[in-house]
């Protein structure tokens, strides 16, 4: 088992990184090619929306047809795809790179997060995993943006060995290790759907809203302010390290105190913290940004983990649900968001998002008083 784990956040680094390579190079292609914020914005919302609508079809398969060959597969895909981006001059290639990249993206999730979910500690087993795309994510944004500063728009080329390096060990480790693999994701199909689950996707996509968000426009923000480019991606890489941190921690939180009150807890801290960053100078914020990587983070494996309690036999597309399609609707609206910081500017729009996070916390309370109602169709809890 400790071998699963490993190579599942080891893959989980290589494939997250691959989104974020994309954001601090924005503030190029706005220089060099002039796109309106809105058109930046498409970029890395066509990447996870596709990465995310997708990975409902991937997740039924899977739970159809298990395969663990699906992991190297899209990380080859994703590679390909997003080291191409930066040795395209048209906008709509770009696009259509960025789109095959989320395929890649799409391919790898639902596998590598059902796998993830076989430990008897659930919330741990969950939250080691998703910390290693929390990794990636905080990699690919300072590789990205210190890399610009010397290659330029074709730094992306470095994510190809990295990615086929990943893919490779996870050949060379399901080969010697298909047999139990498939032992643990043999699972019969189920397709319950309810109330508290759809409820639990809502406030994901909340949450995902403020924070894709921040993703894509914190770089343009802060170099608007004054920053440099590897400035700004410092601070991007701050916001996605911290939040690689707080994963693990509260994996171990939710054991104890349960992973609904905790998730509550951690939106309610993150709305403060957002509301300290937009109002406090601009020479500041790398505090805020620290704290609220951390706690807005956690909040994600803790509803992947809450999402298999009630669909214990149907783990690839409870995975797809919410750690996919909830992302894909949030990024759906990320580049209106880029519309309205075009028209308003970018502090009044970054205030508005803030109350994001406590909408969706009041929401998870609902979830809470909601989940006993459905207890027999829940299964196997961890708590």
């Amino acid at each position: 088992m400790v071998g699963l784990r490993t190579v599942l956040f080891v893959s989980h680094v290589a494939n997250d990184m691959l989104y974020t390579s994309i954001p601090p190079l924005l503030p190029l292609l706005a220089l060099e090619r002039g796109f309106s914020a809105a058109a930046l914005g498409v970029i890395p919302a066509a990447y996870m929306v596709t990465a995310s609508f997708l990975q409902m079809g991937i997740g039924l398969l899977y739970d159809k047809r298990p395969s663990v060959r699906y992991i190297p597969l899209g990380l080859i895909v994703g590679g390909c795809a997003v080291a191409s981006m930066g040795f395209i001059d048209n906008y709509y290639l770009i696009i259509a790179a960025a789109v095959l990249g989320g395929v890649g993206s799409a391919l790898f999730h639902p596998t590598a997060t059902s796998l993830s979910s076989s430990s008897a500690n659930r919330s741990v087993s969950v939250s080691f995993f998703i910390a290693g795309g929390g990794v990636g994510l905080a990699l690919g944004a300072l590789l990205s943006s210190q890399l610009a500063g010397l290659a330029g728009l074709r730094a992306t080329a470095v994510y190809l060995p990295i990615t086929i390096a990943a893919a490779m060990a996870s050949l060379l480790f399901l080969k010697n290790d298909l047999g139990r693999n498939k032992q643990l994701v043999n699972q019969a199909v189920g397709k319950e759907l309810n109330k508290p689950l759809m409820l639990l996707a809502t406030a994901a996509v909340f949450r995902g809203i403020l924070y894709m968000s921040l993703i894509t426009y914190l770089p343009l923000y802060l170099t608007r302010q004054g920053y440099n480019l590897a400035g700004a991606g410092g601070i991007l890489t701050l916001l996605l390290l911290s939040g690689a941190a707080g994963m693990v921690p509260a994996g171990f939180l939710a054991e104890r105190f349960g992973r609904l009150n905790l998730v509550a807890a951690l939106l309610v801290i993150s709305g403060l913290l957002c509301f300290s960053i937009v109002s406090m100078p601009v020479e500041y914020v790398f505090i805020p940004i620290a704290f609220l990587g951390f706690f807005i983070q956690a909040v994600i494996p803790l509803m992947v983990a809450e999402s298999h309690e009630f669909l214990p036999n149907n783990l690839g597309f409870a995975s797809a649900l919410i750690y996919g399609v909830t992302l894909g609707l949030s990024n759906l609206v990320v580049p209106l968001v880029g519309a309205a910081i075009d028209i308003w500017g970018y502090r009044p729009v970054f205030m508005g998002l803030v109350s994001l996070p406590f909408f969706g916390s009041l929401i998870v309370v609902k979830v809470q008083t909601s989940r006993n109602k459905i207890s027999s169709v829940v299964s196997g809890k961890t708590r």
